[in-house]
């Protein structure tokens, strides 16, 4: 009797893991169908995990995405899923690099606008490659454009020559 309890106890056991890992695949599975199309392509996935992707992509909601994720949960439990949460952590880890560009790409852009020739000094010492005629120019077309509530083309032309000009130093 002492060890039909023990191997119920493991059948128990064994069916919480199976359950946590097939919700853990249905979330991963939720997550790419979130995607973009340029970023599944980085993923490299296999050609019919893609397509179960592509599919729930295309399901607006309801039970019918909810069927599309389980199916392309069991897809991921066939199949190594390892590679794919690599990938899926190394995009996150690019897009996130992205942003703090950008983030400091804005800053920078904001603090010429704000502060003038002591933030023009200070970038210049960033980055040599900058012309400063050209940046001074470009701080001051935004700054009367501004002033006017005009479209900020001239903002956007200064956010261009700083990202370009922060990419080559």
């Amino acid at each position: 009797m002492m060890e039909s309890d023990e191997a119920e106890t493991r059948v128990e056991v064994s069916k919480t893991s199976l359950k946590k890992q097939s919700t853990d695949l249905q979330k991963l599975g939720r997550t790419l169908s979130q995607l973009s199309p340029r970023e599944l392509d980085s993923l490299q996935l296999d050609p019919e995990l893609r397509s179960a992707v592509d599919h729930a992509r295309r399901i607006s909601g309801g039970s019918a995405l909810k069927r599309q994720i389980k199916f392309i949960g069991g897809l991921l439990r066939v199949m190594d899923a390892h590679p794919v949460r690599e990938s899926l952590a190394a995009l996150k880890m690019q897009s996130n690099r992205e942003i703090r560009h950008h983030h400091r790409l804005e800053n920078w852009r904001e603090r010429l606008l704000e502060d003038g020739d002591s933030a023009i000094g200070d970038l210049v010492d960033e980055a040599p490659t900058v012309d400063r005629q050209r940046l001074r120019q470009l701080v001051r077309k935004a700054r009367k454009e501004g002033a006017q509530d005009k479209d900020p083309h001239a903002t956007r032309a200064l956010y261009r020559y700083l990202r370009e000009v922060l990419e080559q130093s």
